[in-house]
């Protein structure tokens, strides 16, 4: 027959392994046997020794895939937070491009052909936005859509050139449009 200790006193319960109940001979706690037999009996040294290797193990890499399952969380949920932060960027430059992009085009050099529609986007801009682009031209600094549109009038026509200059706010928007008046190629480059 075979023994096993006692879990409440530590008395040696003997195990009659053709019945389903064994119990202490002490303190009269009962064992079922069916259970206590896969457990404690039936395991000869080198199996308990080779099972409690396998959880062991087993235990070890469910622990290194929560790590690894925690870094790849972390790892995503970066990638994500970040995705988010640069298309909001993205995003922010795009409407400054956009917004800059149609007074931009008329920098430098132009005949006044260039300059009226530039001064109608401008008047148009103010009209719609809260963004007003200030206009400078000779001795009127204005942001009034009537007044930029009506600086039409004072343009020469070809071949006179006026320089176009665009200044910006401190968020990257055009802000301001200098008009230079060049009387002739010699003044070109002075202002």
């Amino acid at each position: 027959m075979k023994k096993l200790k006692c879990e409440s006193c530590g008395g040696d319960v003997e195990i009659d392994e053709n019945k389903e109940f064994a119990t202490c001979p002490f303190c009269k706690t009962k064992y079922q046997l069916n259970e206590t037999k896969n457990v404690y009996i039936r395991m000869d040294e080198d199996l308990k020794k080779a099972t409690l290797d396998v959880f062991n193990n087993t235990k070890k890499i469910g622990k290194g895939m929560e790590i690894f399952f925690g870094v790849i969380f972390v790892v995503v949920l970066s990638i994500i937070v970040f995705g988010f932060i640069n298309v909001r960027s993205s995003s922010k430059q795009f409407d400054i491009n956009r917004y800059n992009s149609t007074f931009e085009f008329y920098k430098g050099t132009n005949p006044k052909a260039s300059i009226s529609p530039l001064l109608d986007e401008v008047a148009q801009n103010n009209k719609k936005n809260d963004r007003k682009i200030t206009v400078i031209f000779n001795d009127i600094n204005t942001t009034n859509s009537d007044e930029i549109a009506s600086l039409k009038q004072d343009l020469k026509e070809f071949p006179y050139e006026y320089e176009i200059k665009i200044d910006y706010d401190d968020k990257g928007y055009v802000n301001k449009v200098t008009i230079v008046d060049f009387k002739d190629d010699s003044n070109k480059g002075e202002k």
